[in-house]
């Protein structure tokens, strides 16, 4: 008997301890506003999906009353959505609660306590230990070059006004009370659709056609924002609604933000993340396939070095069109396969009698082993909000291996005109092209008779992906092919896989 006794205990065991893995976890959290305490419950539904519930305690008892649960929310929802979900479901659980409470420590306390509880229910995302050691190397290189650790807050957003002037098709209308305002901070500027104003009626009003460049915004508060409704002329102008004051006198470009928000009640927000916009040196390293298999002259080791520079970021009025945004220096070196180590005598046509050898061109340019030069920006537009097209110019020497031959490198010289496009989709995916004409010139010294500029056009598509937080730090897959129009029979393509990475950090933690 005793044996049945142990074995219903261990299957009621079992039994419980299953129905147990069945629930869902639970947190519970208390906070306070004023006198009153409550009970912040939140439930893991699955995996994609979190549930929170509220309960009123009675003053001298333990025990909940009025407990009211929330709509299912998602794991992303934003801080905003919280509130006002948490609003809703104060109001059913304690019926003198208000949003927006004129005690000024109820206020606060309020304040604090969404803050909090929003922490409790989306925690913020851990590390994995390469990121952390990323991050670890990031401060080493910062402190190695002199990199500020403790910098005065960036810049203040500030609500000009509780109301501003709204004017359709020219005539100047009554004022109109602002409700909200929310700022989307990328590459240093205002994005475009980034600014947000949503006045007390629900109208909405956003810079539709530009982003608003923070570096010169002082200039730039007569710019226009469109009400998000075709069937409407209105209008009102940014300096009407906010200002933005840099804080530093080495003026930092804000880092990119998307939680910016400004009200009636909450007038100010202190940036305190600083971005550098220029890139002091990107660093890639990557494989040509088609080297690897043997059959091509590609690189079958190759690293690449970019700066980039912001030279200009300011736009046309009320248009996403930028002169002059960037210039960048790069450097690529190439670890050829001992077969391609140097100019293939097969690629030359010896000349007779004193006259000079006459060499095809492309592969000439194929085999280069060491490249340096430069590329500019001429003007860069927006398609969208997540396309670029950018119309470029540049140059570059090369040097190509002949020492078997000739007994020096040979160098030539790369002249081109470059129109890219780039695309963003997703969270972390971005897709490049680059067409190019390359008018391909050898140095003076070049010991062929075909000296005359060859002409060489160039294909390229890239897609990348960025597994981390980092943007800077990406696996990319490009496919490259050249033609010269002159001789195409040694016409050649690539197919590289690699590594992308920015020695330094990008951003910059602020000193409260």
């Amino acid at each position: 008997m005793k044996r049945i006794y142990q074995a219903i205990a261990i299957t009621l065991s079992c039994v419980f301890s299953l129905l147990l893995s069945k629930t869902y976890a639970q947190t519970a959290t208390n906070f306070s506003l004023g006198s009153n305490l409550y009970e912040f419950r939140t439930t893991k539904v699955d995996s994609a999906h979190v549930q929170f519930s509220i309960a009123q305690s009675t003053a001298k008892s333990s025990d909940n009353t009025n407990k009211t649960d929330s709509k299912i929310l998602l794991n992303n929802i934003s801080a905003d959505e919280f509130g006002k979900q948490f609003d809703l479901v104060m109001r059913v659980v304690d019926t003198t609660y208000k949003a927006t409470p004129t005690d000024s420590t109820i206020k606060a306390d309020l304040a604090s306590a969404k803050t909090k509880l929003f922490a409790v229910l989306i925690p913020p995302p851990t590390k994995s230990t390469l990121e952390t050691k990323v991050d670890e190397l990031n401060l080493r290189f910062n402190k190695v070059f002199g990199a500020q650790a403790d910098i005065r807050p960036v810049g203040v957003f500030s609500l000009v006004a509780d109301t501003c002037r709204i004017t359709d098709t020219g005539r100047a209308k009554p004022s109109a009370r602002i409700k909200s305002v929310t700022i989307r901070i990328a590459n240093g500027s205002i994005a475009k659709r980034g600014l947000e104003v949503v006045m007390a009626d629900n109208r909405r009003f956003t810079n539709m056609n530009a982003p608003i460049n923070l570096y010169n915004f002082a200039k730039l508060k007569n710019l226009t924002l469109k009400i998000k409704d075709n069937r409407s002329k209105q209008t009102i102008q940014v300096g009407d609604v906010i200002d933005y004051n840099p804080l530093n006198n080495r003026f930092y470009y804000p880092a990119d933000q998307d939680d910016i928000a400004l009200s009636p009640d909450a007038k100010t927000d202190t940036i305190k993340l600083a971005t550098d916009i220029n890139h002091l040196l990107d660093v890639s390293a990557y494989t040509d396939l088609f080297g690897l298999l043997g059959h091509k002259a590609n690189g079958i080791l190759q690293t690449e070095a970019t700066g980039n520079f912001i030279s200009n970021t300011y736009s046309l009025k009320n248009t996403d069109i930028v002169f002059n945004n960037f210039f960048q220096p790069y450097f690529r070196w190439s670890k050829f396969d001992s077969k391609f180590g140097q100019l293939d005598s097969s690629k030359i046509k010896f000349g007779k009698n004193g006259a000079a050898d006459t060499v095809n061109r492309t592969y000439l340019n194929q085999i280069s082993y060491l490249q340096a030069g430069l590329k500019v920006n001429l003007v860069r537009f927006a398609i969208g909000n997540n396309q670029l097209v950018y119309i470029n110019g540049g140059v570059d020497i090369n040097l190509s291996a002949a020492d078997s031959l000739y007994n020096k490198d040979i160098s030539f010289i790369n002249y081109y005109p470059e129109v890219a496009y780039a695309i963003t989709w997703t969270k972390n995916w971005e897709f490049n092209m680059y067409g190019k004409m390359y008018f391909q010139s050898l140095t003076g010294d070049a010991p062929f008779a075909n000296r005359e500029t060859n002409h060489i056009i160039s294909f390229q598509a890239m897609i990348s992906y960025y597994p981390f937080t980092d943007p800077d730090s990406r696996i990319y897959m490009r496919f490259n092919y050249f033609n010269n129009t002159d001789n195409n029979k040694y016409n050649y393509s690539q197919f590289q896989v690699g590594w992308k990475t920015s020695l330094f950090a990008q951003n910059k933690t602020i000193a409260k």
